[in-house]
């Protein structure tokens, strides 16, 4: 699997790569082992992770910038598509990050069960889908799309995965927060050891100090695990000395909105429960 995303995606939770196909639930998750895994398994390749926050307006999220705060009551809704769950998130993608990074390529694609194994889209069995352009105006954008179960609930502690990251030193900044239906939105950065491969690396600030910027990439992850156990992933990879100088493209309005699109969160995707990781 690859979505710092849903290896990572269902939360760095049950996720973080993104895919630098890192999916960030991935990493973040909780500060166990287990959890990580669990994120790993989700996500794929790793995510690496965060979340978001419902009212960014206030919350101080590195890498801002000058973004505005929750979206306006009066924007229009998003318009609610149906069809199978690849074009759907293809044709999200588009309209969400075109107007930031430009034409987004072709795209490239992971679609697993619950144990990372590679499925069909069509696959009843299919519980990760991992959308990941490489466009000119960004190194990398991916977005993520998983199931987990209820008693994942019970089984990987979803909340205190930016407290665990922070601590770790693999986050320059995380929160998250709990929306009134339940759902659990976060927003994270932090650094990984590379984007545009199957296998990127969670880094601490200290690994990335001083270090020539073109050998890691900043990952900013917007990451909402629903009530309905649907958990997506909108993701950015760029490259920076450090967070404060990363060549961010796009919005974390725009990718919060992304992952708080109802088109993917209504997605029909596996809801089979993650194993149970215990261990070194």
């Amino acid at each position: 699997m690859t979505e710092h995303e849903l290896s990572t995606l269902l939360r760095e939770r049950l996720a973080d790569p993104p895919p630098a196909r890192v999916t960030a639930a991935d990493a973040i998750r909780t500060g166990r082992r287990q959890t990580t895994r669990l994120r790993a398994v989700v996500a794929g390749a790793g995510a690496l992770a965060v979340a978001a926050v419902a009212t960014l307006g206030g919350s101080g999220v590195v890498g801002r910038g000058d973004d505005p705060g929750p979206v306006a009551q009066e924007r229009p809704a998003p318009v609610l598509r149906t069809g199978p769950l690849d074009q759907v998130m293809e044709a999200v993608a588009t309209d969400a990050l075109t107007p930031y990074v430009g034409a987004l390529g072709e795209p490239r694609w992971s679609v697993n069960d619950v144990l990372g194994r590679p499925v069909g889209v069509g696959d009843p069995a299919a519980q990760v889908f991992l959308l990941d352009y490489r466009p000119a105006g960004t190194p990398q954008v991916n977005l993520t799309v998983g199931g987990f179960a209820e008693e994942d609930r019970e089984n990987y502690p979803f909340e205190g995965a930016c407290a665990a990251g922070l601590a770790r030193g693999t986050l320059a900044d995380c929160d998250e927060t709990t929306l009134e239906d339940g759902s659990l939105l976060t927003v994270s950065v932090g650094p990984i050891s590379q984007i545009g491969g199957d296998s990127p690396r969670l880094l601490t600030l200290a690994e990335v100090e001083g270090r020539d910027p073109s050998t890691f990439a900043w990952s900013r992850v917007v990451s909402v695990d629903s009530a309905d156990e649907v958990s997506t992933r909108a993701s950015e990879y760029v490259r920076g000395a450090d967070v404060g100088t990363a060549d961010w493209q796009v919005p974390v309005s725009v990718l919060r909105e992304l992952a708080l699109d109802p088109s993917l969160l209504a997605a029909e995707v596996a809801h089979e429960p993650m194993p149970l990781f215990t261990g070194e």
